[in-house]
């Protein structure tokens, strides 16, 4: 009986280990807009699609990237806010210190948005709290589409998405090697004690 609940157990640490190692060897995809506001305005910086091994998120605010497939539906709203709050302190020559501070309103500031890639996302328009478009992305080269192989970089230049592809799979492979070497460990330390066990009887 004690066998058969060890080997249940090895069985069900095995599988644990491999789930585990399997969320983490699977980078998630984003599209990454390098955005830049301007007086109530928000033009596009930059564009690429990345691979992170960790969920990106944004501040939850009034602002918000819709994404649309090619039938003009709208597939996720992604809302976020504009970082152009800014602190502070006001001087009182009197008294030759600072006496209080306050919050301002930033007219220039750029900042990151990260919206999780979808295969059936055409396109992307960043709307302010007043749905007023902002500045919209056609993506739909990154969707189905075969043309998905080319990816614009921050430099303007154009790279395959294979390359980050193979990034993918030599860390998928890594992370294996680990939950090679975690599954062994389970397996030794299940044989030491289940010899240990036997011994002491």
């Amino acid at each position: 009986m004690n066998k058969i609940k060890l080997v249940f157990g090895i069985i069900v640490l095995i599988c644990l280990a491999m789930q585990i190692v399997s969320a983490l060897a699977e980078p998630k995809i984003y599209y990454k807009f390098d955005l830049e506001y301007k007086s109530g305005n928000i033009s596009i910086k930059s564009f690429n699609i990345e691979f992170y091994n960790e969920e990106m998120s944004n501040n939850f605010g009034l602002y918000s990237a819709v994404l649309f497939d090619s039938n003009k539906n709208v597939t996720k709203v992604i809302n976020f806010q504009v970082p152009n709050k800014g602190l502070v302190d006001s001087s009182n020559n009197d008294h030759n210190g600072f006496t209080s501070g306050g919050e301002v309103l930033l007219n220039e500031v750029s900042f990151e948005l990260y919206v999780p890639y979808s295969e059936n996302v055409n396109e992307i328009i960043i709307l302010n709290p007043d749905m007023k478009e902002l500045a919209k992305k056609d993506v739909s080269m990154y969707s189905k589409n075969p043309a998905v192989n080319i990816v614009n970089n921050s430099e303007g230049d154009k790279e395959g998405l294979n390359s980050n592809n193979s990034q993918k799979t030599d860390l998928s492979k890594n992370y294996w090697w680990i939950a090679l070497v975690i599954v062994l460990i389970i397996i030794l330390t299940a044989i030491y004690y289940w010899n240990w066990r036997k011994n002491k009887k």
